[in-house]
């Protein structure tokens, strides 16, 4: 090649896809007492019956619905260790719903940890913030469907997760949501 000569070079990139990373079969507990950045409050036990568990937040289905009654809602959620390990929260949660306006949780906080094992998370403390902010869900909305995802930024990986409703439509019963799907890469 001569000094008049120039080289182009292209590059191409190709986008992996966005997938929900909790699933119907993922170990998952509920949690209660609980604030961001610090240990785990209680867990398990603070719902109506197993219906009303936290697998029905990530089973697939807008018809289950979680509901956790204690501190009528708020810190309060789940923790859970996907099945896809070492995955990455892409920049989204979306929420679905629940009967009754006041129950719905109306903003959150999404942690990561790369603990993997639920005896483990349950003492951990060393939780990372990933989002705190909005569910998108309106505040005078009901019924069973999916509002529009939350989109922030994230590039680190995690083995778990956990998901707290930081306050809900004002609710005296609890917080209910039919599911919160954690939307990254794998």
């Amino acid at each position: 090649m001569t000094s008049t000569e120039s080289q182009t070079t292209e590059q191409t990139t190709t986008s992996r896809p966005l997938i929900p990373l909790n699933y119907a079969n993922d170990t998952i507990i509920s949690i209660y007492n609980t604030i961001a950045g610090k240990t785990i409050g209680g867990f398990n036990g603070t719902y109506n019956d197993s219906s009303n568990g936290p697998h029905s937040a990530i089973d697939n289905n807008l018809e289950t619905t979680y509901l956790n009654t204690a501190q009528r809602g708020v810190n309060t959620g789940f923790v859970v260790v996907p099945s896809i390990s070492n995955s990455t929260v892409a920049c989204r949660i979306q929420f679905a719903g629940a009967r009754y306006h006041q129950r719905n949780p109306l903003t959150v906080t999404l942690e990561g940890s790369n603990v993997a094992t639920i005896d483990a998370l349950i003492i951990h403390s060393n939780w990372t913030l990933l989002y705190n902010g909005s569910t998108g869900i309106p505040p005078n909305a009901t019924g069973f469907k999916f509002y529009d995802a939350q989109i922030f930024k994230n590039t680190k990986s995690f083995r778990s997760y956990r998901l707290l409703i930081t306050s809900t439509g004002g609710s005296s019963l609890g917080a209910e949501y039919s599911e919160a799907r954690i939307i990254g890469y794998i």
